[in-house]
């Protein structure tokens, strides 16, 4: 199935589209493939159209069904987006794709295989249990019968058992005879029937309901117009009709009476009968209800004392407890406050304290553990806080003062060079004796002065012609040398150009820029340090050095050598493997 979508421009209709088809394909693939032959001989189904008109276009679906192999049904695909016009109106065909239908055919025929297979399995999934339990549940929801005027839903056990269970609804009945509890009766609600107010005054009444509020509402009214000699209750947020058989049978064997759970809970007074009427009744019990009753009494009385001593050992263990904590925290913070008197950092205390008190600490709370602990992560987390932003306000300070300091150099190494005094008394004494040592040379041409003057004032106003002459000596040292690492007086010396560079270097930092310049050291144009490859490519007429706050690569030096770039200036080197031979790179470390 192949299916195309379909857009003109105009209001086209769906015979005007398969004509369009027809017409404008016919001759395109050849005889073999010509599809009004191919649809008379039931190679293709019927084309169907579904189109729709809005706003002046048109817009539709295209299916065509075919029975050839791949190879010929694609080729009539594509030959489908070779329309390009419907009637006066131009159109366009898009395939949307071609499905298999037998591959779809299939997938539904293992589908519904798999779902008659697993009716089937279900069927045949009778063992011997799954028998007898569905025979023992029909029979035990066919025994649930209707008990008193009031047609409450009753197990067939309540007209002749001595005792009843009196629940909440008719589940909860159905519930217990799947047990086998036949003696329960419902009371449909909190609106009590008199039926089972009459059964809880003749018979053992045992009140069975559900652990939630409606449960206890229940039990209120239950108090108040019946007679209850026991009361189970099921699981907190637990209903009775969703319960297995063992947990019935639990809680029925957790039964408490009803004396009791009434002070338990406070909801008649302790020694007050629900009504006279309640009190008649039991006092006119025979004498061997009455025994029970004092033995039940006894095991009550015996079970409020021990329950009462439980109580007070908990409250005493409390209040010891917290004390201890109140105790220890009064230490830690006169601690605290001596360790701030005397200027100790109260950093390290903590540590201390683990190993010193560790065997107190397992009498504190568990809540205050936790909460010192945290307060402890907190002050270190601030501490550390604060020690960082210490060591990157000096490392500002130290780059700033530095700054200043590299800045000012030039003019500092310019000042020491004219010290007319010092130099007026040297070529006084010992000029003589050093002139061969520091000048070389030039040593005739100044004792020659020297010799034919006999006044000793006239050497001394020559004295600022040696110093001129021996200046430039000073200067030309580095260029002799030929490297940036030669000191004099434990500093570095520069020429003119390479205090630019350094100066330039200097008002880079930090910025991730780089400055392309051309002859005599002037601005051309500033970039990104991401963007100086790409600009050097597009643009480096005029270009001869960079100076970049960055690392100096091997991409970086290629390209400079392509352009024709004689001086590159970085922050460091990184790794490169071939030194171009006419390019003099400059660093951080060089410079500074």
């Amino acid at each position: 199935m192949v299916k195309a979508r379909i857009t003109a421009d105009g209001v086209v209709e769906k015979p005007d589209v398969v004509g369009a088809i027809f017409g404008q394909t016919e001759g395109l693939l050849g005889d073999e493939l010509d599809l009004r032959d191919l649809q008379k001989s039931g190679r293709i189904g019927r084309i169907e159209v579904e189109i729709n008109s809005k706003g002046g276009k048109s817009d539709g679906i295209i299916y065509m069904s075919s029975s050839l192999d791949q190879v010929e049904t694609v080729i009539l695909a594509s030959a489908l987006e070779t329309v390009d016009r419907v009637g006066p109106c131009r159109a366009s065909i898009h395939v949307l794709g071609i499905e298999d239908v037998r591959v779809t055919k299939r997938e539904k025929v293992v589908e519904r295989a798999k779902e008659l297979l697993n009716e089937l399995i279900k069927q045949s999934k009778g063992s011997s249990t799954d028998l007898t339990d569905s025979v023992r549940q029909s029979v035990q929801v066919e025994e649930i019968t209707s008990y008193g005027k009031d047609r409450c839903p009753a197990g067939p056990n309540v007209r002749d058992s001595e005792s009843i269970i009196i629940v909440e609804g008719r589940s909860d009945v159905l519930n217990l005879l799947k047990a086998g509890i036949k003696n329960a009766i419902a009371v449909e609600g909190t609106n009590i029937p008199p039926t089972v107010q009459e059964l809880s005054r003749e018979r053992v009444a045992t009140a069975f309901v559900d652990g939630d509020r409606g449960g206890e509402l229940i039990l209120r009214e239950l108090f108040q117009v019946a007679e209850i000699d026991f009361v189970a209750r099921a699981p907190r947020a637990h209903e009775v009709e969703e319960l297995t058989s063992k947990q019935i049978i639990k809680c029925l064997r957790n039964k408490v009476p009803g004396d009791q759970y009434m002070e338990m809970n406070g909801l008649v007074p302790s020694g007050e009968k629900a009504s006279p009427e309640l009190h008649e009744e039991r006092s006119e019990r025979p004498p061997r209800d009455r025994e029970d009753d004092a033995e039940a009494r006894r095991e009550r009385e015996e079970r409020r004392e021990r329950r009462g001593r439980d109580r007070e050992e908990r409250r005493e263990r409390r209040e010891r407890q917290r004390r201890e904590r109140e105790e220890q925290r009064e230490l830690r913070e006169r601690e605290e406050a001596s360790e701030e008197a005397s200027g100790e950092t109260p950093v390290e205390a903590p540590a201390e304290e683990v190993r010193e008190e560790k065997p107190e600490r397992q009498l504190r709370g568990r809540e205050q553990d936790r909460q010192e602990r945290r307060e402890r992560r907190e002050r270190e987390k601030r501490e550390k806080r604060e020690e960082a932003s210490e060591e990157r306000q000096h490392k500002e300070r130290f780059s700033r003062e530095a700054v200043d300091k590299y800045r000012k150099k030039p003019v500092v190494q310019e000042e020491p060079v004219e010290p007319a005094p010092v130099v007026e008394e040297v070529v006084v004494e010992e000029v003589v004796a050093e002139a061969p040592v520091a000048v070389g040379e030039s040593a005739p041409a100044i004792e020659e002065p020297v010799v034919e003057t006999p006044v000793v004032e006239e050497p001394v106003a020559e004295a600022p012609v040696v110093v001129e002459e021996s200046a430039p000596v000073v200067e030309e040292k580095p260029k002799r040398s030929r490297s940036l690492r030669g000191k004099k007086g434990g500093e570095k010396v520069l020429t003119e150009e390479q205090s630019g560079f350094r100066d330039l270097l200097l008002d880079l930092s930090s910025t991730h820029n780089a400055k392309v310049l051309g002859e005599g050291n002037e601005l051309i144009r500033e970039v990104a340090v991401k963007n100086l490859v790409n600009s050097l490519k597009e643009d480096s007429e005029g270009a001869k050095a960079i100076v970049f706050d960055g690392v100096i690569s091997q991409r970086i030096l290629d390209v400079s050598a392509d352009k024709g770039i004689g001086v590159v200036v970085g922050t460091r080197k990184g790794n490169i493997t071939k030194m171009p031979a006419d390019i003099v790179i400059w660093t951080k470390e060089d410079l500074y």
